[in-house]
C-alpha cells in the first residue's frame, strides 16, 4: 500500500515549482513618472531533465508592466529554465499611478512556450496608504 502511494505521488508531482519573495525594504518606489514599483525575487525550480522556456506574466493588476535589471519593461518575461535547475530572478513590477492605492492582490503566472499555464502564484503589491 505504501508503495502505491509513494509510486502515485512521484507520477503525479509537479515538474515546476514556484516560490515569490517579496521585497519588504524598501515596500514600493515611486518613480520619476508617479508610477508604483514593487520588487520580488521569484524562484523557479525546473524538475523536469530538459531545458525549459517559460513566460512569466501579472494577472490582476491593470496597466501592469514587468522587467528584471537585465530587460526593459513589457507585460511578459521569457525565460528558460536549466534542466533540474533552480532559476532565481528578480522582478520588478511597476503600475501606473494610481490614487489610493494601498495594498492589492494580483498572480504570478508561469507559461510553457505552447500557452499551457504551468503555475498561479498569488502575492501583493504595496503603494503608499490613502
Amino acid at each position: 500500500f505504501v508503495s502505491a502511494i509513494m509510486l502515485g505521488s512521484l507520477f503525479t508531482r509537479a515538474d515546476i515549482d514556484i516560490n515569490v519573495l517579496k521585497d519588504r525594504n524598501p515596500l514600493y518606489v515611486m518613480l520619476s513618472d508617479g508610477r508604483l514599483r514593487n520588487g520580488y525575487t521569484v524562484n523557479l525550480m525546473n524538475k523536469v531533465h530538459a531545458m525549459r522556456p517559460v513566460t512569466i506574466s501579472i494577472e490582476g493588476l491593470d496597466g501592469a508592466m514587468i522587467r528584471t535589471a537585465f530587460s526593459d519593461e513589457a507585460p511578459t518575461l521569457t525565460t528558460i529554465l536549466q534542466p533540474d535547475m533552480l532559476k532565481s530572478l528578480k522582478i520588478f513590477v511597476v503600475v501606473p499611478k494610481r490614487n489610493g492605492l494601498d495594498r492589492h492582490s494580483f498572480n504570478f503566472i508561469i507559461t510553457e512556450k505552447d500557452g499551457t499555464k504551468l503555475l498561479i502564484q498569488d502575492t501583493s503589491f504595496n503603494g503608499p496608504r490613502k
